[in-house]
């Protein structure tokens, strides 16, 4: 009874050390297929991120650039004042002239005196012997009715307005009566800084198009403005811009380039409920954009919040969506052809060693067939079911294979073509038949160095992995770009026989890589622009980074504090300071 019970636990240790080498071969051959599944599914995460953060960069650097043009637009209509004695409305509309012409998503350029309630009607006979008939400070009722605006003790009126045309009904507005456009003025006159308002419908505008202003503060000349009770008494005006949150963001954004992201522009400084400026669906989205109402809640449902910006004394904020087109370009399959690959360079070595495994077997029965009929019989029916079972696990390797999104070759020592599956046929254009006893020279371009083809051959017959990119020509002329990767396969003696090769096609990630490139070159052309308008100006005009570090300043401003442009650039900003201040006071 007790050899019973032992004689098959010592058949099974027999059966498991024989099949020990095939065991550890597939236990390896796993681990690796795993680590390479993992690693290239890391280098597209890699990529994706790399991509986003690009992207993202892009859109906050131009639009950050582009409402500072305004603001410098601003204040350059400021020192116009500071430098004039008085300001007629057909010089006002002769300076602002060539500005408005460039922007076109300012709407309107503003002059907003301060008005004491006293004054009123002397300020509404000025402007009517100007020319400007029926000339009257209003405000607008809830209903948007224009009624003369109620007394109060100061009014903030448009006096000077362009383009006019377009914008009649903004003359004579008191922005006073406006509680949105009035903290706006307010905390540019206290502050002495420019100041943006938070989201409003504009004049003239629908509901659904905000907008919002940018005042700067003009302060009489020659009076103190060291305090914020003598910048509230010695205010003479605003120069204020209105702006259409649309336009502006439009124009900043690079033409042409492929986002594939939902972009929504946040006013972090607004209420809840209020915070949202603008947003602009991915070209490749389909269905449902409406925008998140709220930052916080984007955030919750698992969006990324990407950068930030300070405009006119408030925080805005730019969230950037991926959308599934986005994951798409950057997630090519490239993980699981890996994966299957190794998968089934591990199933073809497992098939090896089960093959000398049989082999063996089958020895030891023919040496046993003389001990007993029935144990060569037991013999035979192993081996039955083993090859039954080696017959299945190819027929699995050749589904694997011939199924696979990726193209898969397998060429002798000197490359020719052995066998190609149909993904293979259907990205090139040529059948098994056309390319068999070929090199994979029918494929060259001719765009892939010569230097390269010397190192992947080097690579491969010295036993090792090469892995690159080509650039191939299909059956019809047509080019197209495909990642490989080349691994030998050796035969018994551990001699190099064949070669097998898994690519895949990355054409769609080549063209956005090289659509980037161009973004990337266009933005760098717009910089370029910028340097050369404001070094023609007659002001001096100093550029600082987020790190307080001067990044541009013109040849006016040089000339005046008599230093060397490369002097300066690069110093903090504490520098640049230093200079204003040597500049001589009249």
């Amino acid at each position: 009874m007790t050899e019973d019970v032992l004689r098959p636990a010592g058949w099974n240790m027999q059966k498991v050390r024989r099949h020990a080498p095939t065991l550890c071969a597939v236990c390896i051959g796993v681990a690796i297929s795993l680590l390479g599944y993992v690693s290239v599914r890391d280098l597209q995460d890699a990529k994706a991120t790399a991509d986003l953060d690009l992207l993202a960069s892009h859109l906050v650097s131009s639009i950050t650039k582009s409402i500072q043009t305004k603001i410098l637009l601003l204040e350059s209509i400021h020192s116009f004042y500071d430098g004039s004695h008085k300001v007629e409305r057909g010089e006002f509309k002769q300076f602002v002239a060539p500005f408005l012409a460039k922007m076109c998503d300012i709407r309107a350029i503003e002059w907003v005196p301060r008005v004491p309630g006293a004054d009123r009607a002397e300020w509404e006979d000025v402007a009517r012997r100007e020319g400007v008939e029926n000339f009257r400070i209003t405000e607008r009722t809830s209903t948007g009715n224009v009624i003369p605006a109620a007394p109060r003790d100061i009014y903030y009126p448009v006096f000077f307005l362009e383009p006019y045309l377009g914008n009649e009904a903004d003359l004579g507005f008191d922005l006073a009566s406006n509680p949105i456009a009035r903290e706006a003025l307010d905390r540019s006159r206290d502050t002495g800084q420019p100041a943006a308002s938070q989201r409003m419908v504009l004049e003239q505008e629908t509901q659904d198009a905000y907008g919002f202003l940018i005042a700067v503060p003009v302060y009489v000349k020659n009076k103190p403005v060291d305090t914020v009770e003598n910048r509230r008494t010695n205010l003479q005006g605003f120069v204020v811009g209105s702006v259409r949150i649309a336009d502006l963001i439009q124009a900043a954004l690079i033409k042409g380039m492929p986002l594939r992201l939902d972009v929504t522009l946040y006013d972090e400084s607004a209420p809840a409920g209020q915070r949202v400026l603008w947003f602009h669906p991915s070209r490749a989205r389909t269905g449902d954009t409406d925008p998140m109402a709220d930052r916080d809640e984007a955030i919750q449902l698992g969006f990324e919040e990407l950068a930030s910006l300070k405009v006119g004394g408030r925080i805005w904020s730019i969230l950037c969506t991926p959308t599934p087109e986005f994951f798409g370009i950057h997630y090519v399959l490239l993980d699981w052809c890996v994966l299957a690959g190794g998968l089934a360079f591990t199933a073809l070595i497992a098939g090896l060693f089960q093959s000398n495994i049989r082999r063996a077997a089958a020895q030891r029965a023919a040496e046993a067939a003389s001990l007993a009929k029935s144990e060569i019989l037991a013999d035979m029916g192993r081996e039955i079911v083993e090859r039954k079972r080696a017959e299945n696990e190819l027929r699995k390797l050749t589904i694997a294979v011939e199924q696979n999104p990726a193209s898969i070759v397998v060429t002798d020592r000197e490359g020719r073509i052995e066998y190609a599956n149909p993904k293979f046929t259907r990205l090139t254009g040529y059948t098994l038949d056309e390319v068999r006893g070929k090199t994979s020279r029918i494929l060259k371009s001719g765009h892939t160095p010569p230097e390269e083809y010397e190192r992947l051959w080097r690579t491969i017959l010295s036993g090792r992995e090469w892995r690159g990119e080509f650039h191939n020509q299909k059956k019809d002329g047509s080019f197209y770009w495909e990642a490989a990767v080349i691994a030998p396969m050796t035969d018994a003696e551990g001699i190099v026989s064949h070669f097998v090769a898994v690519k895949e096609d990355i054409t769609a990630r080549k063209r956005l890589e090289e659509d980037v490139r161009k973004a990337w070159t266009s933005a760098q052309h717009e910089n370029a622009k910028l340097a050369a308008m404001i070094s023609g100006m007659e002001e001096g005009v100093v550029f600082a980074d987020a790190g307080n570090v001067i990044v541009e300043i013109n040849d006016f401003m040089c000339r005046f504090v008599g230093v060397q442009r490369s002097d300066i650039l690069g110093r903090l900003s504490a520098r640049a300071a230093t200079l204003v201040n040597r500049i001589p006071v009249s």
